[in-house]
């Protein structure tokens, strides 16, 4: 026998369901050009709510993205779905080389050049379960 689910539990999961895949940057659609909610930016703070703001930006190739851990502990900046907890969270276009930035401290940076156009998706490994992931869009 199969348990039923109440209609208001599954509405509510569904509207959730559609707000991720909604957002530009947690889609599993291709992308097709700049997402419209990405910020130009080249600065991404790491911040005490486990967070990555923005969470999606957009660059042009060849330009650094600077992360700045504006937080009281240390967080990573890990595009590598080799030591993320969840490979799906990580994602890299063709012929990119994954990265990773071990612990960056309070205080400290990580800077990064994209040369590869395309979708990077990446993590903080020690709060990649909280949600702490980040997406860059990187185009020509």
């Amino acid at each position: 026998m199969i348990p039923r689910v109440p209609k208001r539990m599954t509405i509510a999961a569904l509207a959730s369901l559609t707000v991720l895949l909604g957002s530009g940057c947690f889609s599993t659609e291709p992308t097709t050009g700049l997402e419209e909610d990405c910020e130009e930016t080249l600065v991404v703070e790491m911040t005490d709510a486990d967070r990555f703001a923005p969470a999606c930006i957009r660059i042009r190739a060849g330009e650094t993205v600077v992360w700045i851990n504006e937080s009281s502990r240390g967080h990573t900046v890990t595009a590598d779905p080799d030591l993320a907890a969840n490979p799906r969270n990580v994602a890299l276009p063709a012929g990119a080389v994954p990265f990773h930035s071990g612990s960056v401290p309070q205080g400290g940076e990580f800077e990064y050049t994209f040369a590869q156009p395309g979708r990077y998706d990446y993590v903080c490994l020690p709060h990649e379960a909280a949600g702490m992931l980040g997406t860059v869009i990187v185009e020509e």
